[in-house]
């Protein structure tokens, strides 16, 4: 007996995977905007008590790039023992420069 190769129950599988894949492949990363406001709501939530903008607006500032900010932002989340994760050090600074810095 021959089996076909394409019966419905084989086609319908097909297009199950082609959709999945097609769906990851039309996946995309958070935008600027939503990073930025992650990282305003930790900054926010974690840091504003203690740093109010005149801190970051003083003539005699501590960051001089958008490195150390991000080093000094890595070291105080660590200070602080907020224990952020890169990409939420990341947004923060992303917050910080657009709003304050402008390194970028």
């Amino acid at each position: 007996m021959k089996t076909k190769l394409w019966n419905g129950r084989t086609f319908a599988l097909l297009v199950q995977v082609l959709v999945c894949a097609a769906s990851g492949l039309m996946y995309s990363p958070p935008t600027q905007a939503t990073n930025q406001e992650r990282g305003r709501a930790l900054y926010e939530n974690q840091c504003e008590t203690c740093h109010a903008d005149w801190v970051h607006g003083r003539i005699h500032r501590k960051a001089k790039s958008l490195a150390d900010l991000r080093s000094r932002t890595a070291a105080w989340s660590t200070h602080g023992g907020l224990d952020w994760s890169s990409e939420e050090i990341d947004d923060v600074v992303e917050y910080l420069d657009a709003k304050f810095y402008h390194f970028k």
